[in-house]
């Protein structure tokens, strides 16, 4: 990822609820937000990169991230517009600092996976609003 990118998810990742015979894991984030993982989607558009690896780490970062952050986004072919919620979060793997990002769609209070990536650099995914800050009591979380 280049200087000044901003990161986005593969957009090859299905969006949206859990189609029949199919399981979703939900989970609820730090602001309330319901967050629906469809295991058989996130499996489907994972990269043959080493990603699922980081699969077991997806919970902990929605349910715990250190920071969400918001971005609205003009939806593909239509005036409407999309919020995409970022998580973010640093992991210590192996003994390097990993950083994980999962990226949802946000639709009302429902939030459906679209994409995770794991950097090196966490910055790139920071962009938009800031929704919540794990050590920032002005965006929820505690100092």
């Amino acid at each position: 990822m280049s200087e000044g990118e901003v990161w986005m998810p593969d957009p090859l990742c299905r969006v949206g609820p859990a189609p029949d015979g199919e399981s979703a894991h939900v989970l609820r984030d730090p602001t309330g937000h319901r967050v629906e993982l469809v295991i058989e989607a996130i499996v489907d558009c994972l990269p043959a990169d080493g990603r699922e690896r980081y699969l077991a780490f997806l919970t902990d970062l929605i349910e715990k991230p250190e920071e969400i952050w918001v971005m609205p986004l003009k939806k593909a072919g239509s005036r409407a517009t999309l919020f995409l919620r970022k998580y973010v979060k640093l992991y210590e793997v192996e003994g390097k600092n990993v950083g994980i990002v999962l990226s949802a769609e946000a639709s009302g209070t429902n939030a459906y996976f679209a994409g995770f990536d794991v950097v090196e650099d966490i910055n790139p995914a920071r962009a938009g609003f800031l929704r919540y800050s794990a050590t920032d009591p002005r965006y929820g979380g505690v100092s």
